[in-house]
């Protein structure tokens, strides 16, 4: 690449500086965690109670996101207030929403 091409590449003329900017734009995408009602929480307590093992799709927050996996529930633990799925352990406070496939 010739000097005259690398003058127009704005952002990324510098490592500390591209660090730093995906640092910025991870930041400005953060949302509230929403605040479910409590029919929202009886809705997951009684998807929870019902569960027999099939697959789901687990809407959760995580550090300022909303992300969405699909998994199966290997526990319930109870004591530490935590789902334990194929794919992550989750809060129960994280959790906002559980749906069959």
């Amino acid at each position: 690449m010739s000097r005259g091409m690398k003058q127009y590449l704005p952002f990324k003329s510098l490592h500390e500086q591209s660090d730093v900017l995906h640092y910025l734009f991870y930041c400005h995408h953060k949302v509230e965690k929403p605040i479910l009602s409590p029919d929202q929480v009886g809705e997951i307590d009684d998807f929870l109670h019902a569960y027999c093992g099939e697959k789901i799709e687990i809407t959760y927050f995580d550090d300022g996101y909303i992300k969405r996996i699909e998994a199966k529930i290997q526990r319930i633990d109870t004591v530490n207030q935590k789902l334990v799925s194929s794919v992550k352990t989750i809060d129960f406070t994280n959790i906002l929403k559980l749906e069959k496939i």
